[in-house]
């Protein structure tokens, strides 16, 4: 092996992850939540943390595709898998991203695909595939539109662009998250013959459908056929089974059951795939109206340089509300009364001042977050010393005797004042590196292309069944003395999802890491580049009209206790994980959960 050469750091690193259990394998990986606290703070996985939908896509346009021990056909699939990452980040999500911009639970980007392998079960080598995990926090929303993104994906990449892709979503808290949802529609060969253990690598999504492996696939590698576990599949062997049934014709005819689960869920995710297919011309009314059990659309005051910031970057505000939450709960109320930054650079960053009218659109918990501090400091709150001015108190005026026409202002001046807050403290701890906060945490990783390939995706080849060699050499010798079999050009710009994806930040695709405070200065330094006129601030900010925003009477509470009551109302979702049999006795399906 020549000097310089980083396998050897590929393979001590592929070590390392073992010696730390920090392998990241479903669908038995509940080690995953213990391992929360080695994520770097910034990537705001901790956030979420037991709140997480791990989502794995693999390639099943052909039989090869699954055989990784011969050579030939795994280079062919890390390099498809590279192209379906490709399509899918620069095409399919930019176009989603136009019909709805989903507001995450943790900011940024939202779902962000890594090329991903591991160590499968029994010593049998698992299928590379990519992977990306949605920390979904105490409401599964964000859970639901992944979930219908991976339905539109998987058939928008069959349709548009000839991949034929399986896609497993594996709840790390509740397990078979599809199972939970239709429970009421399972065939009776899910409980009674297979079993819950076995159907852990028996669903998945295909070209926007559910596919359920029934009883008549068995496994070979968990002892003999009459034993329990004949029905416990190596991800192999379930891949195998699935391509076999979709390529039986008679397939279409499914047993009714797993119709009825279809319909069951499709019903459920139907506002979620109206939302990112049909609104391409729609109006953000339209949005409010398919979403409007889960989103809030509220009328806020800010300074003019945030609201601006806020139209180019919604994706800021949960991080935001979340910054404010976690400071609340750190340093008291106190935090927020007194604003315990004192004078800093953040006050220079975000002054109160210029204040205007705006609109944002956010998940209910997000906006509840906001409003009470998760619980720990319902409005009114005392206005922070340094945002005090006669500006403020003018605004103030005007709500407050602007009669039912401001009705609809009621909160705007105290939910501004919060969300200001946030994005102060994300500078501030940023600035003084604030233990705990999100930017108090070991850099954030952005790998060069070398570090890439000749470490992480030979990581990757080695986990397959390969050496990792040839992604060496052909990284020595160049594109152009590189054989058509070896050109690693498909692979250069693929991220490896750990620990790229992993440690990469809110947005590890379009700024691998790059931490959020310098997504937030980057995004006042570009609003303050705008020099706006009279007319220019009335156009972009016109004062909301009534119907231009949400009531927010249903978060009213008269006491703690109410608050308390309001939160577990609002967090709770018992859809997922409990159901009523036709008889209307409760069934609970926490046999689903692990």
């Amino acid at each position: 092996m020549e000097d310089g050469s980083l396998l050897p750091f590929a393979l001590q690193y592929m070590k390392q992850l073992r010696e730390k259990e920090h392998n990241f394998n479903f669908p038995h990986d509940h080690h995953f939540q213990s391992q929360i606290d080695t994520f770097p703070n910034d990537s705001l996985s901790r956030l979420g943390e037991g709140n997480a939908l791990i989502i794995s896509l693999f390639c099943i346009d052909m039989p090869a595709d699954v055989e990784v021990r011969d050579e030939s056909n795994r280079k062919s699939l890390l390099f498809k898998l590279a192209s379906v990452h490709s399509v899918i980040h620069s095409s399919i999500i930019p176009t989603y991203n136009k019909n709805y911009r989903h507001s995450w639970f943790v900011g940024g980007s939202g779902i962000s695909f890594g090329l991903h392998c591991g160590d499968g079960d029994s010593g049998e080598r698992e299928i590379p595939h990519l992977r990306a995990v949605v920390h979904y926090g105490p409401h599964p929303l964000d859970e639901l539109f992944a979930i219908a993104m991976m339905m539109r994906i998987s058939s928008d990449l069959l349709c548009y662009y000839n991949y034929n892709v399986a896609i497993e979503c594996w709840d790390i808290d509740d397990g078979q998250i599809m199972l939970i949802e239709g429970a009421n529609d399972l065939p009776f060969w899910v409980d009674d013959e297979i079993g819950v253990e076995a159907m852990a690598k028996r669903v998945y999504i295909v070209n926007g459908q559910i596919q359920l492996l029934p009883p008549c696939y068995i496994g070979n590698s968990y002892g003999s056929q009459e034993s329990s576990g004949k029905y416990i599949l190596t991800r192999k062997e379930s891949l195998d089974a699935l391509m076999d049934l979709m390529s039986i014709k008679s397939s279409q005819e499914r047993d009714s059951k797993v119709l009825a689960l279809n319909r069951a869920i499709q019903k459920r995710l139907d506002p979620f795939c109206k939302a990112i297919s049909h609104a391409m011309d729609s109006t953000t009314q339209t949005i409010r109206q398919l979403l409007v059990e889960y989103l809030h659309t509220a009328a806020i005051v800010v300074p003019m340089q945030l609201a601006l910031v806020l139209q180019q970057r919604p994706d800021l505000i949960p991080v935001a509300i979340l910054t404010f939450c976690r400071r609340v709960s750190e340093n008291g109320i106190a935090a927020a009364h007194n604003s315990a930054c004192g004078k800093t650079a953040s006050h220079d960053v975000i002054p109160f001042e210029n204040l205007v009218f705006t609109k944002i659109m956010v998940p209910k918990i997000l906006y509840v977050m906001l409003l009470t501090a998760a619980g720990q400091l319902p409005p009114p709150m005392k206005t922070p010393r340094h945002y005090k001015s006669v500006e403020l108190n003018r605004i103030k005026r005007q709500c407050e005797n602007g009669g039912m026409a401001y009705a609809h202002f009621r909160h705007a001046i105290e939910a501004g004042m919060r969300l200001s807050l946030g994005f102060e403290w994300i500078i501030f701890d940023d600035q003084t590196k604030v233990k705990g906060s999100i930017s108090a945490s070991r850099p954030l990783l952005c790998c060069s292309t070398e570090e890439r390939l000749t470490k992480h995706t030979s990581r990757i080849d080695i986990e397959a069944g390969g050496d990792g060699k040839w992604i060496q050499s052909s990284w020595e010798v160049g594109p152009n003395d590189s054989t058509e079999e070896d050109n690693i050009a498909p692979l250069v710009k693929c991220p490896v999802w750990c620990p790229e994806i992993l440690q990469g930040g809110i947005c590890p695709i379009s700024n691998p890491g790059k931490s959020v405070a310098k997504h937030v200065l980057d995004a006042f330094k570009i609003a303050k580049k705008k020099n706006l006129a009279s007319n220019d601030i009335l156009r972009l900010f016109p004062i909301p009209r009534d119907s231009e925003v949400d009531s927010d009477d249903w978060i009213d509470v008269n006491s703690i206790d109410d608050l308390e009551e309001k939160m577990k109302d609002i967090t709770k979702f018992t859809d997922w994980k409990t159901t009523s049999t036709n008889d209307g006795e409760e069934k609970n399906y926490e046999r689903w959960m692990h």
